[in-house]
């Protein structure tokens, strides 16, 4: 093919002959220079036949576009020198990379939206950065639509892709695709990288009860949390809880009475129960319980800051 990506080849056959004998027999043993862009950078030996072949390789110094290929004979005494050009063309892959940015991304908040910074470089040459190139996010099949232009013109030449989390996507690690298009005035190839988000989400808690009521001998403390999605209002499963009943203020967890830890069911609920046991005095005695309280924790990696501060 005449058109070669840097660190590729291209690969010459040809014949010289004799084109006013009958049969244009080949000229063998003949030397041929081989010029690109008017420097010399082989000489050849024709073959049986005339037959020549030549193979060379690119590298990733050579610029991107057209070349102008050259092979010549100089002729001798009963044959007329003679030249054949062709033009043959280079392309450079490209590499995307990604800068980390730790910033939250919430589902369904528009002020907590995906967002992806980095840069394009051309392999070999000056590896160069390249601006403007048509650059696209994607979600397994589906595209995401950009909130602004990713080519933003502050001199940089980097691209930011900003989008918001839609309610398709679950709660989180999440495999996004920069996807960049080959750009032939440019004579580069396009590429993909696979990047990977957290998706968090705002969790609204239903508790029951909503407060702590304790009748006189009462021994078991059963309760539940439902747990939703804000943007959804879909229930949350496998969602993970803990609930603990300790002495004074929630501050007092880690030296708790009694704590149960869990998921949420397939229908978003949390259930917890705390007994107190044969040879324990009843709940309702203050004395040897203290002013008590139900407090609950999530180390779940999906939930929002606000989602878990709300629950200390």
């Amino acid at each position: 093919s005449p058109v070669v990506t840097r660190g590729g080849s291209w690969n010459f056959t040809g014949r010289l002959f004799d084109e006013d004998s009958s049969g244009h027999p080949g000229l063998e043993g003949r030397e041929l220079t081989m010029r690109i862009d008017g420097e010399i950078v082989a000489t050849i030996t024709t073959s049986i036949d005339g037959t020549f072949s030549y193979t060379h390789d690119l590298g990733y110094a050579i610029a991107r576009g057209p070349h102008n290929i050259a092979f010549s004979f100089s002729g001798e005494t009963y044959y007329l020198p003679t030249q054949y050009n062709v033009t043959v063309y280079s392309r450079a892959d490209i590499d995307i990379e990604v800068f980390p940015i730790n910033l939250d991304i919430i589902r369904g908040d528009p002020n907590s939206p995906i967002k992806l910074q980095g840069r394009i470089l051309e392999v070999g040459g000056e590896s160069n950065v390249m601006h403007n190139m048509t650059i696209s996010l994607n979600w397994e099949d589906l595209l995401l639509s950009l909130s602004s232009n990713p080519w933003a013109d502050d001199g940089t030449e980097h691209f930011g892709l900003i989008t918001n989390a839609i309610q398709l996507m679950p709660p989180g690690p999440l495999t996004l695709t920069i996807k960049v298009e080959p750009d032939g005035s440019r004579y580069l190839n396009g590429d993909s990288l696979e990047v990977e988000v957290v998706i968090l989400i705002s969790v609204v808690y239903d508790f029951n009860p909503d407060s702590l009521y304790i009748a006189k001998d009462q021994r078991l403390l059963t309760g539940s949390v439902n747990v939703t999605a804000l943007d959804t209002g879909q229930v949350v499963p496998d969602f993970p809880l803990s609930a603990y009943l300790v002495k004074g203020t929630c501050e007092n967890k880690q030296t708790s009475h009694f704590n149960v830890v869990g998921l949420t069911d397939q229908n978003g609920l949390f259930v917890y129960q705390f007994e107190s046991f044969q040879g324990l005095p009843s709940f309702y005695n203050r004395t040897f319980w203290g002013e008590m309280r139900v407090c609950f924790t999530t180390d779940s990696d999906s939930v929002d800051y606000d989602g878990k501060i709300f629950l200390v």
